[in-house]
């Protein structure tokens, strides 16, 4: 085999699909792990193409896999330590079997959002329990899925078909140093990736292996804010924001440079948190208090004038 794998996490939509529509053209064998059998399907679709007529439907073998030319889907919970020894212990038969390329690099992709006012659970006993919930859903998937995914493939990963070196990628945010209100749970959660790859950047120094953290700013063609935002509606910051195929350009060049650096972040969404390094942080905390007010002024007179327009149009 002349190819490399990439496993890349949290394929179902947004960026890691991204990753499962490019990394194929570039010559990379996809390993996509999802959420859902939709995803699952979904991305074979985007890996592999639409099967033809004699090719017939991909159909799931006995061991939960969705096979094609150019990449695998499987559906995967990494937060279950079991789950993820399962999948180890089938995709390192599949590569010792070549059925599979050998493993080149893991892409730490999958992760959820939620919204919620700490502020909020002073109020009851309720709320305090809601709060945790929200907190601990978001470590499981965002630390702890991240966590055993790369302690579970670090030992399998080997040198690119071109000879690079190995790599682990960690998708984290623009928000991983700074906080904004409403999103305690994901922030936290991002600081502590910040922390898990540079603690790894000190313990692989000695070895071939290399963490890169990725910090993209905000994207609109995700489904990351679903859960507790309407985006159906006129959103001014989500039209400003970058795009899932912009990163995953990105990682592609992390991927394929030969000497890969420690972090990437995209242009569009982070230039303000990166002047707010340099700013004291009380000033940074009434800047951010002026501009979400400034912000929910302007879409709330947004929303009236599209309201209007809509209006006088029928």
């Amino acid at each position: 085999m002349d190819k490399s794998s990439v496993l890349v996490t949290g394929c179902d939509t947004g960026l890691g699909l991204a990753l499962c529509a490019l990394l194929p053209h570039h010559g990379y064998f996809v390993i996509a792990i999802c959420q859902s059998e939709a995803g699952q399907r979904r991305t074979n679709r985007v890996i592999n193409g639409e099967p033809s007529t004699s090719e017939g439907v991909p159909r799931v073998d006995s061991e939960g896999w969705l096979v094609g030319k150019k990449g695998v889907s499987y559906v995967l919970d990494i937060t279950l330590i079991n789950h993820v020894e399962l999948f180890r212990e089938q995709l390192a038969k599949r590569i010792a079997n070549k059925e599979i390329p050998p493993l080149y690099s893991v892409i730490n992709n999958a992760g959820i959002w939620r919204f919620s006012m700490l502020t909020d659970a002073f109020e009851s006993l309720e709320s305090r329990q809601a709060e945790v919930n929200r907190w601990r859903e978001v470590f499981e998937t965002n630390v702890i899925g991240s966590l055993q995914i790369t302690t579970a493939f670090a030992g399998h990963l080997t040198r690119s078909a071109d000879n690079l070196s190995p790599r682990i990628f960690f998708v984290s945010s623009v928000l991983d140093k700074h906080s904004l209100p409403g999103q305690s749970a994901y922030v936290a959660s991002k600081y502590a990736i910040n922390g898990l790859h540079e603690t790894l950047c000190h313990e692989l120094a000695a070895t071939d292996i290399t963490p890169i953290i990725v910090k993209p700013g905000p994207l609109r063609n995700t489904n990351l804010f679903i859960r507790d935002l309407n985006l159906n509606e006129p959103g001014l910051l989500l039209n400003a924001a970058g795009d899932c195929r912009h990163v995953a350009q990105t990682i592609l060049y992390g991927l394929r440079q030969r000497y890969p650096k420690y972090e990437y972040s995209n242009f569009i969404g982070t230039i303000p948190f990166k002047i707010a390094e340099y700013v004291p942080r009380k000033i940074f905390v009434h800047f951010v208090r002026l501009v979400l007010r400034k912000l929910a002024l302007l879409y709330f007179t947004v929303r009236r004038l599209v309201f209007r327009m809509n209006f006088w149009r029928r």
